[in-house]
């Protein structure tokens, strides 16, 4: 799930408990609670001014760690493809 799936999944279940997310630091704090682990622990790290505030970052390192992984997944598909010489059989040739 992406997170602007998880943002209006979010705000759509936040209606149901109100109380649980009634006060910006609370939104903040579930908001981040919900997010897979190694977003998360970007994302703690930092003090939001507001909700909507840590939400941009989250889609902003989304989309940067989607990047990332992308280009790494390009460097190891042409390094694997140039590696295809034929190996040393062990017999010469004279």
């Amino acid at each position: 799930m992406s997170i602007s799936e998880y943002r209006d999944k979010f705000l759509q279940l936040s209606r149901y408990c109100s109380e649980e997310v009634n006060t910006d630091p609370k939104q903040q704090y579930r908001f981040l609670k919900g997010l897979v682990d190694p977003l998360r622990y970007q994302l703690m790290i930092h003090t939001f001014p507001n909700c909507q505030h840590l939400i941009d970052c989250a889609i902003v390192t989304e989309n940067t760690r989607r990047e990332m992984e992308e280009k790494k997944r390009k460097k190891q598909a042409q390094q694997s493809s140039s590696n295809t010489r034929p190996k040393y059989s062990g017999s010469t040739y004279y």
